[in-house]
Formats: structure tokens, sequence, C-alpha cells
């Protein structure tokens, strides 16, 4: 095959608004709340919003709004976002993407921010390939396997 005819994508024309019109009706991007707002001329850049509503009303109808937040954070850089005060954490969902390598430098930030209350449980949802090992101050107290997934849960000990 020559060069000239390998691919697809260099090969597109289409405006950018089109492309990105295109995008917010994806299914996958609807479902999950994903809106692109922008997408630069030469689609190197694209700008995302996505939507935390739902959570955010079932926190409130739940009437524990006073007593959780959603944070959308990026957890392979930091979790600083947690050290914002002296309110402890107790309980820590994380569902990193699968296979991504997010698990340990998550849980190491997670300790970093000092956030956690003694004895705070954590949950981590991840593929069964996934090592979620005893990584201190953690301990791994039960899996509980569902198909691909594995469920842990951990515990902090201060």
């Amino acid at each position: 095959m020559s060069s000239r005819h390998q691919g697809v994508l260099p090969r597109l024309t289409l405006p950018t608004a089109v492309v990105r019109r295109g995008m917010n009706l994806w299914p996958p991007f609807v479902g999950a709340g994903i809106r692109v707002t922008r997408i630069s001329a030469d689609f190197r850049e694209v700008d995302v919003r996505l939507k935390l509503g739902v959570l955010n009303r079932n926190i409130q109808s739940c009437r524990l709004a006073d007593r959780a937040r959603v944070l959308r954070w990026d957890a392979a850089g930091n979790l600083n976002c947690l050290a914002d005060g002296d309110r402890k954490l107790d309980l820590v969902f994380m569902d990193p993407p699968y296979g991504a390598g997010m698990i340990a430098p998550a849980l190491r930030h997670l300790a970093d921010s000092r956030c956690l209350a003694d004895k705070a449980r954590i949950v981590v949802e991840h593929a069964i390939e996934e090592a979620v090992g005893q990584t201190p101050p953690f301990h791994l107290q039960d899996q509980r396997r569902y198909g691909k997934t594995l469920v842990s849960f951990l515990t902090c000990v201060l």
C-alpha cells in the first residue's frame, strides 16, 4: 500500500464544528455526560466538559450534601484537592481506567494528602490482572471478583 493511501484521518476535511457535533451525539459520550466544547483547527486539542449533575443530584436527594462530595481530578498527578481542611475521609471509591497503572500512584497520593481518617475504607474497582498490594498505610482486607473485574477493599491504618 502506498503512503498516500494510508490512514483515513489525515485526509479528513470536515470542519471542526461538524466533528464536534458528531462527537456530542455519539451515544457513549452522551451517556457519560461528556460534551466536546472546542476542537482546534488542526484537531490536536479538544476541550471537553464533564457533567457531575446526576451524582450531585443523587447526593442531594439522599441528604448527604454536608457529608459527601464528587471530585473530578487527575489522581495520577496528585490529590492535593483533598487536603483542604481538617475534615478526614472515612470512605473513598476509586475506579481508575483499567490497565493504566494508576492504582499505586493514586494510593500513594491519597496517603500523601493526609486526608484519611484512621481505619478509613478504600474501595478500588480494577481489572483482575492489576495487583493491589500491601502498601503502607493501606492493608488489603478483602477482594471480590465480578467477571473480569476485581473489587479490592483496603483499610488505612495510621
